[in-house]
């Protein structure tokens, strides 16, 4: 049974890789509601989309309330995540995930020492 899927589904064609479904992007997007936060945001924005909006943060310093770390990636929305530009982002985003590994392990041990002292640990 699943042969036959598979050999039906690739007899389908696929629409272009160009075609954006604007109308269900609307309505994904229609009765979601934000919730200001404080938790670190690392955004990752492409050149092009801070020339079309006039924005660093794209507007999200607006929205959020906490640390908002904005790195700028060469291309557009889409290209970013292309050669050569998806290289300038797997660098960027490797910095930050270390980042964070970094201050969750200083976190936790500031957490472990606070933890131990409550419970009369050395």
């Amino acid at each position: 049974m699943l042969p036959a899927f598979l050999a039906s589904a690739r007899l389908r064609p696929t629409p272009p890789p160009t075609i954006f479904d604007w109308i269900g992007a609307l309505r994904a997007i229609s009765g979601w509601v934000y919730h200001a936060h404080t938790v670190p945001v690392d955004l990752y924005v492409s050149d092009e989309m801070v020339r079309t909006t006039g924005s660093r943060s794209l507007g999200w310093e607006k929205l959020h309330r906490g640390a908002l770390a904005v790195h700028a990636i060469p291309g557009e929305h889409l290209s970013m995540v292309k050669e050569p530009h998806v290289r300038v982002l797997a660098k960027s985003l490797a910095t930050s995930l270390r980042s964070a590994q970094l201050l969750g392990r200083d976190r936790l041990s500031v957490d472990t020492t606070q933890d131990a002292a409550r419970i009369g640990t050395p």
